[in-house]
Formats: C-alpha cells, sequence, structure tokens
C-alpha cells in the first residue's frame, strides 16, 4: 500500500515549484544577497542595500507544529514526516505571512535538533512533544587528558549512523530537483564545551586551570574543522568557504569579557581563518560587553544584536563592514498587551539607530501563547507596521 504522505510530499513540491517564479517569490528574493538555496539551517541572509531594511522571523518547531497540527516526535524520528512537514511549514510561513521577507525555496535543511553537536560528544538529545532536549549532566564529569576525548567517528559512531540513515530516507522520498542539506556542525566549540561539561566546571575550570580549559575548546573547535572536513568528502563537494557561528552560550553576566577574551575569541577567530570567513555570528544574549573583541573576527559579516544587547552601542564599536541583525523580544516587543503601539515606537527606534548601517529586523523564538487565530493575527499586523 502506498504510503499517503509522498502523496501529499508530492503535491507540496508541486506547490512550492509554481510559487518559486511568482512576482511574490522575487520580491522577496531581492531583498537580498544570499541564495536561498545554499542556506543554512536557519537562513540569515545579508540584505542588499542600507535603504531598506528587510523583515524576518521565524516560528519555533513547537509553535508551528501547534499551529499546523503535527507531532514533534514523530517528525524529528520519521523520515518521511520531517520531508512532509518541512515542506508543508515552508507553504504555511510563505502563504500565511506575506509580510515576511524569506522566499521560499527548493532545499530542506535536516537539522536534527539543538542538542545534535553535543549528541556526537556523547551527551544524551530526547525528543518530545516540547521539541529536543538535551542530557542534563555533563558527559566531561573532570579534568580528563584530552587525548581520551574522542571525535565522533563520521560513519560509525551512534549518531552519525542514524543521521546518515535518516538523510539517506529523506532524500530518497523527495524528487531530484529539490535539495536535501546534510546536518553541518553548527555551534561553536565553546557551545558544545558548555553542554558536555557544564558551565559551573567550565568557570572552575577558566579559575584553577585555565590552560586545560583552552585546549579543551581548541580540541573541540578542531573537531567541528574536522567534521566539515569529513562532510564535504563524504558529499563531493567543496569544502565549506564560510560558516554560521552559534554561540548563545556567550552572554554577560554569565561570561565576562576576560573569558570571552582568553578562552573563546581563540577559537571564533580560529574558525574564521579555517573556513575562510564567518556569514553569520550569534547569540541571543546580552553580548554588549564583547562587543569591541567580537568586531576583531576576521571576515565576519553579520552580528546578531539579541533583545538584551544594546543597538546603540552595536553601532558605535561594529566597524562599518559589519551587518547587524537587529533581534526584537518575542514576547515583550511583538506578543505584547501594549500592541501595536509599543511595537511601533520599537521599530521605529530600531530603524533611526540603524539608518547609516546594512541591517535586517528580525524576530524569533515564537511559540502558541494565547492561541494560534489570535497569535497568528499579532505575527501579521506586527509585520505590517514595516
Amino acid at each position: 500500500m502506498v504510503d499517503q504522505r509522498l502523496i501529499k510530499i508530492r503535491e507540496y513540491e508541486d506547490q512550492i515549484r509554481d510559487l518559486l517564479d511568482t512576482a511574490e517569490n522575487k520580491r522577496r528574493a531581492n531583498l537580498w544577497i544570499d541564495e536561498h538555496d545554499d542556506s543554512d539551517t536557519i537562513w540569515h541572509p545579508l540584505p542588499k542595500d542600507k535603504d531598506h531594511m528587510p523583515f524576518s522571523f521565524e516560528i519555533e518547531r513547537i509553535g508551528y507544529a501547534r499551529m499546523i497540527g503535527f507531532s514533534l516526535v514523530k517528525f524529528y524520528t520519521d523520515p518521511i514526516e520531517y520531508v512532509l512537514r518541512s515542506l508543508e511549514i515552508m507553504l504555511f510561513k510563505f502563504n500565511t505571512f506575506p509580510e515576511d521577507c524569506s522566499p521560499i525555496g527548493k532545499a530542506i535543511a535536516y537539522w536534527p535538533g539543538v542538542g545534535f553537536e553535543a549528541s556526537l560528544m556523547g551527551l544524551p538529545q530526547q525528543y518530545t512533544e516540547e521539541d529536543s532536549w538535551v542530557g542534563r549532566h555533563p558527559v566531561v564529569s573532570e579534568r580528563i587528558p584530552l587525548e581520551k576525548i574522542e571525535y565522533p567517528d563520521f560513519y560509525n559512531s551512534r549518531i552519525m549512523v542514524e543521521t546518515h540513515e535518516f538523510f539517506n530516507k529523506m532524500r530518497e522520498v523527495m524528487s531530484d530537483d529539490f535539495i536535501v542539506l546534510f546536518p553541518r556542525w553548527n555551534r561553536s566549540p565553546w557551545s558544545v564545551a558548555w553542554a558536555i561539561r557544564g558551565i559551573e566546571n567550565l568557570i572552575y575550570d577558566y579559575i584553577e586551570d585555565p590552560e586545560w580549559t583552552a585546549a579543551f575548546v581548541d580540541l573541540l573547535t578542531d573537531y567541528r574543522i574536522r567534521f566539515t572536513q569529513d562532510r564535504a568528502k563524504h558529499l563531493g563537494v567543496a569544502k565549506d568557504k564560510t560558516t554560521n557561528l552559534y554561540n548563545d552560550e556567550v552572554l554577560s553576566p554569565v561570561i565576562s569579557p576576560a573569558m570571552y577574551r582568553d578562552i573563546i575569541l581563540p577559537s571564533d577567530k580560529r574558525i574564521a581563518v579555517e573556513y575562510g570567513s564567518i556569514s553569520y555570528w550569534h547569540s541571543c544574549g546580552n553580548t554588549t560587553p564583547f562587543y569591541e573583541d567580537i568586531n576583531t573576527i576576521p571576515n565576519l559579516s553579520m552580528v546578531h544584536i539579541g533583545p538584551w544587547s544594546d543597538v546603540r552601542e552595536a553601532v558605535k564599536k561594529y566597524s562599518e563592514d559589519k551587518t547587524l541583525e537587529v533581534a526584537l523580544n518575542p514576547l515583550s516587543d511583538v506578543m505584547t498587551p501594549a500592541y501595536p503601539e509599543k511595537i511601533r515606537e520599537r521599530l521605529i527606534e530600531i530603524k533611526e539607530i540603524t539608518a547609516s548601517r546594512l541591517s535586517v529586523c528580525r524576530s524569533d523564538g515564537f511559540m502558541v501563547i494565547h492561541d494560534v487565530e489570535t497569535d497568528i493575527r499579532i505575527l501579521r499586523e506586527w509585520m505590517s507596521l514595516k
């Protein structure tokens, strides 16, 4: 018996093909420099000019599951379901939110969840209807000799065996003209260190044995670079010439400027050199105290200015060649009871502050907090204010 989901996948593929050459999709695509099909797991493109600050937003997978109606556990554990729901999400977002500036394309990024990189290093990741969760107990429980922390075999480690099987099945069920993106190691080495060692331990490590701490992060930098090389070799493609760096665990006041400068920044710079550039540096936390140091990373194109970071200081501290992705707080700036007056004031403020710079206004992290109908209405009204 034919799986009815496969029939639905073909229908969704046809709908996407029909949308590709529409005037609306071309309008959205024309706002950006990046090609959509070359995107990473989460699309963070560069705007074309500073005169038109584009908007982009993203709903968390738990939000899409509520809005569309599907199981996240099944999504993460069934390749056919992953493809079906990914296509459905793409169409839902494009058709429901015409105010969003993201075009639709023929690529699906296979992302096994926020804990993928940590799971490669032995930290369990669990899938629930609340999305993916990582283990709570460090797998590097003490300062062991670093040679005992082994590189995860790209083919034979448990997580990678599962990853290859899942990816191959996704590729099998999709039409040849659609692209499936194999998972990348997106998290920063510091992010993975935080997950597998624990932040309390890392702070003690930094105080008591900074040399071991720096070497630990450097080892994970080796592994990130090696994974990228293995990925390129496996896919038969050229090595990535750039990368996105997800550094959410760089945030003040948990991390001091000295700790960032001593332990984390050398890794960030090394990645920029090894890959050729960093397209996008991200942390949702308060990164204001680190602006000057982040600005020294070579060949860095765009930085995320999170809701708790200072936008005015970012304009002052970051050099003109850095595009600023300014993020709104999804709750207080968008889903606020003071809507729409407060949102309008905030958007005007951001546009005025960043008027001289290439910039993007973004908000993400959305989940359903009222009900589906109300939250869709609020999101559309927010974007219409642009």
